[in-house]
């Protein structure tokens, strides 16, 4: 358990979080005003992504930083960040966490998206990356993921 020191541009330091890995997932707690006055607690997720020599650990925050204030507890999860994806989320929308964002729309339709061009294998081969699929070939994946 570590406890808020700074909050900005969506970065929070911690103190405390002694066995915290880079990557983990964590939680920071937070309370506020019902609009029946009273208390109630709240939790926006965040990602540690610095391990500072001074024992702090800068935390990446993805929620609203101003309900975030100096003091608020941070509880680590001990897992890493990993998103599960499959045949049900093809064609949804879904935001870094895995949860979906339009879940009243479906976008089964299949197209290009915007800035992807056909590579060539010869215009790649200096990265090392074969990348001579076309978007037919994308397509038919996709369809494909659907029937299972």
């Amino acid at each position: 358990m570590g406890q808020v020191i700074t909050v900005a541009d969506n970065v929070v330091t911690v103190r405390g979080l002694s066995n915290v890995m880079i990557g983990e997932v964590v939680f920071v707690v937070y309370t506020y005003k019902t609009d029946k006055q009273t208390i109630a607690v709240g939790e926006v997720v965040g990602q540690a992504l610095n391990l500072n020599n001074d024992g702090t650990t800068g935390v990446v925050l993805f929620g609203d930083e101003t309900l975030i204030l100096a003091g608020n507890l941070v509880f680590g999860t001990g897992r890493l960040l990993s998103v599960t994806v499959g045949a049900a989320t093809v064609g949804k929308v879904v935001n870094a966490l895995g949860h979906v964002e339009l879940s009243g729309h479906n976008t089964n339709s299949i197209c290009a998206a915007p800035g992807v061009y056909q590579l060539s294998t010869k215009s790649n081969s200096q990265y090392g990356v074969l990348a001579d699929l076309e978007v037919a070939e994308t397509a038919s994946l996709i369809e494909y993921l659907e029937t299972q």
